[in-house]
């Protein structure tokens, strides 16, 4: 069996990532798909996806009253 082309170039990644970065955005990770489509996700400060949600008031108000630690 022969190896499939690739559908993408190490070039094509790095000129992604530079022009993302020299319009303000920090990459946090790259995505390349079959066909290869390349996706940046960008870093928002924490990579959990529940920080990524934007926050209604009663998250507001459980975080703010939330126990620090409970003692144990």
């Amino acid at each position: 069996m022969s190896k499939a082309a690739s559908t993408f170039r190490k070039s094509d990644v790095k000129r992604a990532i530079q022009a993302a970065e020299s319009a303000g955005m920090t990459v946090c990770r790259v995505e390349i798909d079959a066909a290869g489509k390349i996706i940046l996700v960008p870093d928002n400060g924490g990579s959990d996806a529940a920080q990524a949600k934007p926050r209604d008031p009663l998250d507001n108000w459980i975080a703010s009253h939330a126990r620090s630690t409970e003692g144990y």
